[in-house]
């Protein structure tokens, strides 16, 4: 019975090291997904910045020049507006995606701390069990080992008490035959 429940008892303990270890590694994958995403916009800010700065200094270089240099001066500031836009964009997305990796890597930290906590407290379980389990067979031993000891105790004295009887039995027959042969 006890076997049994220890049974069901670690099917159950393999069960959630199972669940958790396969949340864990979930986690982990999600991680690194948001990980080479948040690389890919860090290198598109760069680029975006990049790609600002060159349209800054064109468009410097395009307000000294005639009016239709100002024309095409308006085109390109129109264009490092929505570059800055889309950068700040991008900036905010990068903020968002860095506090989701915090928060994922605390969760996993948190996961690891409870897995590490049931995994030992599970060893520890195991461990008190087996020492009670081993004490008992140890005592039911000993209690075998006495009575053994016992039994071989009485054997031995009631084959000293038949060894006894017999002799005395002998000696009884002797004396019997004696006191017939005298009669005779």
């Amino acid at each position: 019975e006890e076997l049994r429940d220890l049974q069901e008892e670690y099917i159950t303990l393999r069960t959630n090291y199972i669940n958790l270890t396969k949340e864990f590694n979930d986690t982990k994958q999600k991680n690194e997904n948001i990980n080479a995403e948040f690389l890919s916009l860090v290198n598109k800010v760069n680029l975006l910045e990049e790609k600002n700065h060159e349209l800054t200094v064109a468009k410097q270089d395009l307000l000294r020049d005639t009016e239709t240099s100002k024309r095409t001066a308006n085109v390109l500031e129109v264009e490092n507006s929505k570059a800055v836009d889309e950068a700040r964009d991008l900036r905010a997305k990068v903020i968002q995606l860095e506090a989701q990796k915090m928060n994922l890597e605390a969760k996993l930290k948190e996961q690891q701390v409870e897995f590490d906590e049931q995994r030992v407290h599970l060893e520890q379980d195991a461990v008190g069990k087996s020492l009670a389990q081993e004490g008992e067979l140890l005592s039911r031993q000993r209690g075998m080992q006495n009575e053994q000891n016992r039994f071989a105790t009485e054997i031995s004295m009631l084959q000293q008490n038949l060894e006894q009887t017999q002799s005395q039995l002998r000696a009884s027959e002797r004396k019997r035959r004696t006191a017939i042969q005298a009669a005779e």
